[in-house]
């Protein structure tokens, strides 16, 4: 009966591939326009499986005629409506040999755009940068200008994800001024929108506040005479975090709350992270805890389903790893640890080697050595909890038959009262003015002590040193000197210039009172002196050059 079985559905499905097969046959006597109108009606409903009869129809008339041109641009429909990364790539290698058979160089160079395209929005960034780079050398002079800075715009988006901010807004500049030229047309109009929203977001990046939202609400304002939804979204998604940084966070929660649905629709998962970790910074800041858990925990889903988070996002984990210490959590306490060197570890394959080296909120000991102490916790603490339970009966039962044996009255014991905490209001005022301390850079005065920095916050030593320590776990002199190594590092790494100054001179900009003071420090958070850490950077540098 089984065997009878499958010997009927094979022949259904066989019936169903040949009727398939006529299906496209048939369509392929139809004009490349009745064709190309049927594939673009599935513009927004990609899923379809209808539309893949039409590709295969536009395609198999190309074949027949021998016509690579139109046989190209089926292939480039083929990469549009597949959803795997392997069926995508299979498409794109299509093109790029379809391509160089019709000895049109602008196909050749936009076969290889949209490979690095396909290895980019599936975040393989050394892939993707290896296809622009061969299509920025296959730019001469008959290059079309639109194809050479469609070449430039992605270069500037893998420089933009390694956090080379410098580097990437000139050349986004360069793009913006050409696409703003010819915005009347549609694609300019997109791709100048695109510069917009890239180039506010390294302003923000780079604190600079003011002049991001002013990009901002020049790319909403053009959207919306455009009717354009897809980038209306992302500069109402990119202005909310204009509002985070401005400290109004709930017109941040209201905004993100709003625009999450259109992101897994999307599914845009590297700027859902980014709604899902403003959304949890906001919460934080308003002392709702554990509903900033509660975002900080879908960044976490994001990683296990797609192997990647951006920097950016990466403090998530050092929020998860503290709430689960605090709630004596150390199962959980240990998963996040561990996410966390994995994602460091995909990181460094992933991105170091193209990217100067990027500074960790955990120094990679640090994490295992607090993995480990974690680790003894959960084998060791069961065992002690049950002694302490054990001991602690023992002593009550000792204490019980003394109390009856004994007749003289016990006499009363003073209890010493531990220290009364600091009060929220004045721990969340001096949490927000370490904050502005930090944004306002004002930690490299070279000779800041820790009562002056009291003064200013108009509290006492004793206070600010508790709220140092307990905010940013550790002592108020390596706080500093932690604020101003990274002042350091990220001048270094984004402008080549920096490498040429002496170290005496990067300890003057970083507010040390000596070069051996900065050395010790930086030797103490990155592991390598400076003049070591800037050889790295120059190498690496001449590297990509």
């Amino acid at each position: 009966m089984k065997t009878y079985l499958q010997l009927i559905i094979g022949y259904i499905l066989f019936c169903l591939s040949i009727e398939n097969v006529f299906a496209i046959d048939i369509l392929s006597a139809q004009t490349n326009e009745y064709l190309v109108q049927k594939i673009d009606s599935f513009q927004y409903d990609k899923n379809n499986p209808e539309v893949w009869k039409y590709i295969n129809a536009y395609i198999l008339k190309a074949k027949i005629r021998k016509d690579n041109k139109t046989l190209f641009y089926g292939y480039k429909e083929g990469i549009f409506y597949s959803n795997d990364y392997s069926s995508k790539l299979r498409y794109a290698d299509s093109t790029i040999i379809t391509a160089q058979k019709t000895r049109n160089n602008d196909f050749v160079i936009q076969s290889y755009l949209s490979k690095g395209l396909i290895h980019f929005q599936f975040k393989k960034f050394q892939p993707a940068l290896e296809n622009y780079l061969i299509a920025e050398k296959k730019l001469n002079n008959k290059s079309s200008e639109y194809i050479s800075y469609k070449v430039i715009f992605n270069l500037a988006l893998i420089k933009f994800h390694l956090k080379q901010f410098s580097e990437s807004d000139v050349l986004f500049q360069k793009c913006s001024s050409y696409f703003e030229k010819y915005s009347s047309n549609e694609n300019h109009h997109a791709y100048f929108l695109n510069t917009l929203y890239y180039r506010a977001q390294i302003l923000q990046f780079q604190q600079k506040y003011k002049r991001a939202s002013q990009l901002n609400q020049q790319g909403l304002r053009l959207s919306q005479q455009k009717e354009n939804a897809y980038f209306i979204h992302y500069f109402w998604i990119s202005t909310a975090i204009d509002y985070y940084f401005d400290k109004n966070y709930q017109q941040t929660i209201y905004i993100l709350t709003k625009e999450i649905y259109y992101l897994e629709k999307q599914e845009d998962f590297y700027t859902l992270g980014k709604a899902y970790f403003y959304l949890g910074k906001s919460f934080e800041k308003l002392n709702q805890l554990e509903k900033s858990i509660e975002y900080f925990e879908k960044i976490d889903q994001l990683f296990n389903q797609y192997e990647f988070l951006d920097s950016e996002v990466r403090s998530t984990y050092k929020g998860l790893i503290k709430y689960s210490a605090k709630n004596n959590d150390f199962q959980n306490q240990l998963y996040y640890i561990n996410q966390l060197l994995k994602l460091d570890s995909l990181t460094q394959r992933n991105v170091v080697k193209l990217s100067p080296i990027i500074q960790k909120e955990y120094d990679e000991k640090e994490l295992l050595k607090l993995k480990k102490n974690v680790e003894f916790k959960l084998r060791f603490y069961p065992f002690l909890i049950g002694l302490v339970i054990l001991l602690s009966s023992i002593s009550m039962f000792v204490i019980y038959k003394r109390f009856y044996k004994s007749s003289l009255p016990t006499r009363k014991k003073t209890i010493s009262l531990p220290i009364t905490d600091i009060p929220p209001e004045i721990l969340l005022d001096i949490s927000k003015q370490l904050d502005e301390f930090e944004v306002n850079q004002q930690f490299l005065q070279p000779t800041l002590t820790l009562s002056q920095l009291a003064k200013s916050c108009k509290t006492n030593s004793a206070y600010l040193s508790k709220i140092i320590n307990l905010e940013k776990g550790t002592n108020f002199s390596n706080y500093i000197n932690h604020l101003k190594v990274n002042y350091i590092l990220n001048l270094l790494t984004n402008s080549k210039k920096f490498h040429q100054h002496s170290i005496s001179d990067l300890a003057e900009l970083g507010g040390f009172t000596s070069a051996r003071h900065f050395s010790d420090a930086f030797f103490q958070i990155t592991s390598l002196r400076p003049n070591e850490y800037i050889r790295q950077l120059k190498s690496q540098f001449n590297t990509h050059n």
